[in-house]
């Protein structure tokens, strides 16, 4: 699955009031001890209200400084527990002559810790990943954050080295519904982070740092098994007396169009894309059944084109990426093709989806491509405790930057099996036109094969 961050357009919505709770009203005694927060209206979310329903016990507040946090508790779960904090920062906001700055400042934050962290670098944020089992391991890696976040001192290089192998880079299958000066950017990055930041103007990245890591361009989440009350008082308290003004953020990240691109090598990555223009709407169950239609359409065109890639010893890896609801990216991507090769099958692929999009698809290919979804969906359902902790909160993560309602694993699969109970191989027409209506644009890359 694709990840996905971006600014304005792939940020967290403000969280405008302070704090709600979905399944019961505090009483006043516990309100004598509460943290510096109000009650939230059912509408102050990152998403708008439709009839999908977030997990009954999930609450989100915001502290005083604006740093927003969002809590899923999940009782019996082993104390597992899931943080995330994500920055409104990624590569897309370095400026001129800051390439590499943000992965330089997650270097720097991460070196900070001593308890176990990840950070994941995206188009428009980072996400840091932490996990822990006791009560003493929350407070610890709250506290620790809270300290990191705020030092801007400049690293040895030492620390610096090792704090980057734990950082991954997001965005390289977005790269192809980029515009081409935006895929230099993320290239600069990777880069950067194969030579271990040592080319990165240090002063210049803690510029970076300071003007994106502040309260306001923050939301921490956490997933798992907590005591909600303590951890809302846990939060204040390692955070609220953090004040900082936050950077002016850029415009709205839109995807502008997509850019042919052709390296002609010996090994070659060749992928069409379309980008589409979607209708502009609220999150809601019929919109959740368009879009697993789309996925699964797409399937059922990954089967029929590897079946005339078989002769080739190829395979293709369909997927699609719904963009702030308002563009679909739709890929599929043929690796490891020989120069050889290469022109005829970029012909029989273009073939073969003018054939899907005419002639549409059998009971047999419908069937096919839903229970190979469907596989995809239960397996999310039945990892241990301690994955599933980590998934939902990636997952929460990620409906946020999208703005969707988040649902469970399993409340996903029983859509999709209410979904498609009632649809037939028909419905994968019109669902793979919103994917491929459009003429693909083509990239042919060296393959790393």
């Amino acid at each position: 699955m694709i990840l996905a961050s971006y600014r304005e357009d792939f940020a967290l919505h403000p969280l405008k009031s302070v704090v709600r709770t979905l399944s019961l009203i505090l009483c006043c005694s516990s309100l004598l001890l509460a943290p510096a927060i109000q009650a939230q209206s059912a509408d102050q979310w990152w998403f708008e209200r439709s009839d999908l329903q977030l997990p009954r016990q999930t609450s989100a507040g915001v502290l005083e400084n604006g740093l927003h946090y969002v809590l899923l508790p999940m009782p019996n779960t082993q104390h597992n527990v899931a943080i995330r904090m994500v920055m409104g920062g990624g590569i897309l906001q370095e400026q001129d002559g800051q390439s590499g700055s943000a992965m330089f400042s997650a270097a720097q934050m991460l070196g900070q810790l001593t308890v176990t962290a990840q950070a994941q670098l995206d188009l428009n944020q980072t996400v840091v990943s932490l996990h822990a089992t006791t009560q003493e391991q929350i407070s610890q890696a709250f506290s620790e954050l809270s300290n990191a976040l705020r030092n801007d001192a400049l690293p040895a290089q030492d620390m610096l080295n090792k704090s980057v192998e734990q950082i991954a880079v997001d965005g390289r299958l977005l790269a192809p519904a980029l515009s081409y000066a935006q895929q230099q950017q993320v290239q600069r990055s990777f880069d950067a982070l194969q030579s271990r930041l040592s080319q990165i103007n240090g002063a210049q990245a803690m510029e970076f740092k300071q003007r994106f890591y502040a309260p306001k361009n923050m939301t921490l989440v956490v997933v798992g098994d907590f005591n909600k009350r303590h951890l809302e008082q846990l939060i204040d308290q390692q955070f609220s007396d953090w004040h900082k003004n936050s950077a002016t953020l850029q415009s709205a990240m839109v995807i502008p169009s997509l850019q042919a691109q052709m390296q002609d090598v010996a090994k070659q990555n060749i992928s069409f894309n379309t980008l589409v223009p979607s209708p502009v709407g609220n999150d809601s169950k019929q919109q959740r059944r368009q879009t697993m239609l789309v996925q699964v359409a797409n399937i059922a065109l990954q089967n029929r084109i590897n079946q005339i890639l078989q002769p080739y010893n190829l395979s293709a890896q369909t997927q699609v990426e719904w963009m702030m609801n308002r563009s679909l990216w739709s890929n599929l991507t043929i690796p490891g093709v020989s120069q050889e090769e290469s022109q005829k099958v970029q012909q029989q692929v273009k073939a073969e989806i003018e054939r899907a999009l005419s002639n549409g698809f059998s009971k047999a290919e419908f069937e096919l491509a839903a229970a190979t979804q469907r596989a995809h969906l239960q397996a999310q359902t039945e990892l241990n405790q301690a994955d599933d902790i980590r998934n939902q909160a990636d997952r929460l993560v990620a409906a946020m930057v999208q703005r969707k309602v988040y649902v469970t694993p399993s409340s996903e699969l029983a859509l999709f099996d209410l979904f498609m109970a009632h649809a037939y191989e028909g419905d994968l027409t019109p669902a793979l036109k919103q994917s491929w209506s459009n003429t693909p644009t083509l990239h042919v890359m060296p393959s790393a094969s």
